[in-house]
C-alpha cells in the first residue's frame, strides 16, 4: 500500500456531481436544454404510440440539443412534432434512426401536396438552401416531390 499513488480526476470539475443540490445544477447546465420541456416529453407520451417511440422521442430531444433537426429553433412542448422517416404504413419503424423531431410548421411542410400550403410555410420558415435540402430529402421519404 505505500507505492499506491494517487491523482485527482482530470478534465472533470469538482463541482459536477450527483450528491448534491449544487451539482445537479451543473449537470443539468451542461445538457444545454430546456430541462421543462425534457420533463414535459416525460410526462407526455403520445398515447397511441409504443414505448419505444416515446423513448426515442426524449432520447432525440437530448441529442437535438431540444432543437428542429431542419430549423435549428428550439423546441416548444406545443410545437414538437416526432416525424416517422419512411412512415408505419411503408414498413418504417419507431427505431431512432427512423424518427426526427420537428417544429409542427416543418411536419406541415414534410407532408404538405398543395402550392399554397407549401408557399405559406416557405414565406413564413425562411429556409436557407441547407435547410431545403435537409426536408426535401424527408419529403422524399415521406413520398411527397421536393421543392425547388
Amino acid at each position: 500500500m505505500g507505492y499506491v499513488q494517487t491523482r485527482n480526476a482530470q478534465h472533470k470539475k469538482k463541482t459536477v456531481n450527483r450528491y448534491t443540490p449544487e451539482g445537479w445544477a451543473e449537470i443539468h447546465k451542461n445538457l444545454g436544454i430546456n430541462t421543462d420541456t425534457m420533463i414535459w416529453l416525460m410526462q407526455n407520451p403520445v398515447l397511441d404510440k409504443t414505448i419505444e417511440f416515446a423513448d426515442n422521442r426524449i432520447s432525440l430531444f437530448a441529442a437535438l440539443y431540444g432543437r428542429c433537426a431542419i430549423t435549428g429553433v428550439d423546441l416548444m412542448p406545443y410545437e414538437i412534432r416526432c416525424h416517422h422517416k419512411v412512415t408505419l404504413e411503408n414498413g418504417g419503424t419507431d427505431e431512432y434512426s427512423n424518427l426526427v423531431l420537428v417544429t409542427e410548421a416543418v411536419h406541415i411542410l414534410i407532408h404538405a401536396t398543395l402550392e399554397e400550403t407549401i408557399q405559406k410555410y416557405l414565406k413564413e420558415l425562411q429556409l436557407n438552401k441547407k435547410q431545403l435540402e435537409k426536408l426535401n430529402k424527408l419529403r422524399k421519404l415521406a413520398g411527397t416531390p421536393a421543392i425547388a
